[in-house]
């Protein structure tokens, strides 16, 4: 069965950015490696894709991907254990279609701390 998990990771700028997205990038399981699409601060918004709107940069790292059957708790490990400066400041948004409640579950502390799951859309 399918089930897709959706994943945004935000954390600030002022962590080594290339460094943190390899970090989170060099996740694998069963084999399998699992990359996120960035959006930081020197993504051109004049770009086709529109990855924001505004007329500021975006002074976070946004990190996005979407698998099927997603090892979420894995890599829930995996991040607290990425070398962070802050990981006060890591925020992660997770929703996989097997909860059925179009949730995010929300973690803070590099995906230590669940703060919220129940966050509507």
């Amino acid at each position: 069965m399918s089930v897709v998990t959706s994943i945004i990771v935000i954390f600030p700028y002022s962590e080594y950015e290339s460094e943190r997205i390899k970090e989170i990038n060099s996740f694998t399981h069963e084999g399998r490696q699992y990359n996120f699409h960035w959006i930081d601060e020197k993504t051109n918004s004049e770009d086709v894709s529109e990855c924001y709107s505004g007329n500021k940069s975006f002074n976070s790292v946004v990190l996005l991907a979407s698998y099927n059957n997603f090892p979420t708790e894995l890599f829930l490990t995996h991040l607290s254990n990425v070398n962070w400066d802050d990981d006060d400041s890591v925020q992660v948004f997770i929703n996989a279609e097997a909860t059925n409640d179009r949730s995010f579950k929300i973690y803070s502390h590099a995906g230590k701390k669940l703060v919220s799951d129940s966050l509507k859309f």
